[in-house]
């Protein structure tokens, strides 16, 4: 287990790790304005 962080380094770019992250944060954004918009309607 401690060597698959350390594979993953490897085998991914960094260019392609900061769009993962970059990607994760603009879903997790759009699924809080879900969640937002849902409270909205019920209230």
């Amino acid at each position: 287990m401690t060597l698959l962080p350390s594979l993953t380094m490897g085998l991914f770019p960094l260019r392609f790790q900061l769009w993962y992250i970059y990607d994760f944060r603009i879903i997790s954004r759009s699924k809080v304005k879900n969640i937002l918009s849902i409270n909205m309607s019920l209230i």
